[in-house]
């Protein structure tokens, strides 16, 4: 099974049809360069320790060159929480061992989100989210269109303790010519405060894979 390219080629876009189609096709957003023999994945995981960011950004090419070739294996679940909140979790596992959960969900019409956690020794190292939300707009001509919020997250963790954090933020306006390129727009460095929100978001999903109930609402 062929898999959209998470890092190296990402496009993100809404998960039910009740959703709008999120006018952002994200290619490098989240581009992390691998060396070669990483990218190959020539490099067995098993020697390899993240003590540092950029270990952090290796694992994360070696996960993503992974799934991009499809020697993982995933499965899906769909849930709908009342109407108000619907979605899809997916699980890729190598030798048994997940490695990425990838969560995209949406609330209502106007909101849409994608969350992954990339994942060794069953404890996440580096979590991204990226969510957009989007009103009506019109521009100082009187053109209607839309303009999409869209807000980033990334959280590197070392040990359970996230060792840096960055946010980035930026509007698209449909009836712009000149359009942002989500990867020329610099990250923020934040304070990182609390890993454990992260935590409990990963562990509510984790449980769920080898779950017999039906999925209906995650809180």
């Amino acid at each position: 099974m062929r898999i959209l390219s998470f890092i190296l080629l990402f496009t993100i876009i809404g998960c039910t049809e009740n959703s709008r189609p999120v006018a952002v096709n994200d290619t490098t957003s989240m581009t992390i360069t691998a060396p070669r023999e990483e990218a190959q994945g020539k490099l067995a995981d098993s020697v390899r320790e993240l003590s540092s960011v950029e270990d952090i950004k290796k694992e994360v090419a070696y996960i993503n060159s992974r799934i991009e070739s499809g020697d993982v294996d995933s499965i899906s679940k769909k849930y709908n929480c009342r109407g108000e909140k619907a979605g899809t979790i997916t699980w890729f596992s190598e030798r048994g061992q997940v490695r990425m959960i990838k969560h995209t969900y949406s609330e209502y019409s106007h909101y849409t989100a994608s969350d992954y956690y990339f994942v060794k020794r069953g404890a996440p190292f580096f979590v991204y989210y990226r969510s957009i939300s989007w009103v009506f707009s019109s521009n100082d001509k009187g053109q209607q269109g839309t303009t999409d919020n869209v807000a980033e997250k990334r959280f590197y963790i070392i040990n359970g303790k996230p060792v840096k954090c960055l946010e980035k933020d930026f509007k698209i306006v449909s009836t712009d010519h000149d359009k942002p390129q989500p990867e020329e727009i610099a990250n923020r460095d934040v304070a990182c405060s609390s890993v454990d929100a992260q935590i409990r978001k990963y562990n509510t999903l984790a449980k769920l894979k080898n779950s017999k109930k039906e999925i209906s609402c995650l809180e």
